[in-house]
């Protein structure tokens, strides 16, 4: 269970990197702070996933 998290977290990460690579490739004026906020919350996430897998 614990692995899994921390595998949804590296997932997430991916995800908002493609999307972020989507957005700035179209040219989207609100991409950067779009991609910006995705990216807190998924480091976050990904902080917080790893957290919990290490105990």
């Amino acid at each position: 269970m614990k692995p899994t998290i921390a595998l949804v977290a590296c997932v997430a990460i991916i995800c908002v990197t493609i999307i972020e690579l989507y957005a700035l490739s179209l040219g989207h004026d609100g991409a950067l702070l779009l991609s910006s906020v995705g990216a807190i919350f998924a480091f976050a996430g990904a902080a917080i996933g790893f957290k919990i897998a290490g105990k």
